[in-house]
């Protein structure tokens, strides 16, 4: 299960509070902004900061295990993984880390998509 939390405000009269509000409220997700200089993606066994995702200038970042920073325009723009030259072309991999384009070979009625254990899982 997971615990969901949010962070505590107190709004000024400007925004919807009163002068005498002594407690804080919750944040409302659908209209309060909570302010960070980066958050760090934990998993069930770490409590490290190895995986971060925050902001330079006007680009979010995300930095990785390998101390590898990557821009959300590198990730959106072809920064680390090859661009189509064709309609129809697909990423391949044959280790996971490394990526070529490719032209998948179909036939009519055949399928050009198998797992490792040869398996059709894509039909064309």
């Amino acid at each position: 299960m997971v615990d969901r939390t949010r962070p505590l405000k107190f709004e000024s009269p400007e925004s919807g509070g009163t002068q005498t509000d002594d407690f804080p409220t919750g944040t409302n997700p659908n209209e309060d902004f909570v302010d960070s200089r980066g958050v760090t993606i934990q998993d069930d066994s770490s409590d490290d900061d190895l995986v971060r995702v925050s902001r330079d200038g006007d680009d979010m970042t995300f930095l990785d295990k390998s101390n590898t920073i990557k821009t959300l325009t590198d990730l959106t723009t072809g920064g680390s993984l090859p661009s189509a030259t064709h309609v129809g072309q697909v990423l391949c991999s044959i280790d996971g880390t490394s990526f070529s384009v490719q032209q998948p070979l179909t036939e009519y009625g055949g399928g050009w998509l198998m797992n490792d254990f040869g398996e059709q899982i894509v039909t064309g």
